[in-house]
């Protein structure tokens, strides 16, 4: 096997997209930690580096996926408001798009 460097951050998205991908196709109970490292192309022991367990990396995936969802919505509010601002909607009525925006930041 031909060993690639990569910096931390890029091995961590390299393990959860492959990861991703085993989880999607096989399930999170059928998709081992050996199926995980062989997709990735790295030894046991680098997973372990990385990921206490198969159950961190899927806390690590869901968490960002959350962080996404939180990000679209917020998006959402905060057009919604706009649109309703120009339509002449009062304050009172409109989505408060800034107040989920400083919400999302602190995440």
């Amino acid at each position: 096997m031909i060993k690639i460097i990569m910096e931390h951050d890029e091995r961590i998205k390299d393990i959860i997209k492959k990861a991703e991908k085993l989880f999607a196709k096989k399930g999170y109970d059928n998709t081992s930690v050996a199926d995980i490292i062989e997709k990735v192309g790295i030894a046991k022991g680098t997973f372990y580096h990385y990921f206490k367990s198969k159950d961190e990396l899927l806390d690590t995936i869901v968490g960002r996926m959350m962080k996404k969802i939180i990000w679209l919505v917020v998006s959402c509010l905060m057009i919604i408001s706009l649109i309703m601002k120009s339509c002449g909607g009062g304050e009172e009525e409109t989505v408060d798009g800034q107040g989920a925006y400083r919400y999302a930041r602190k995440l």
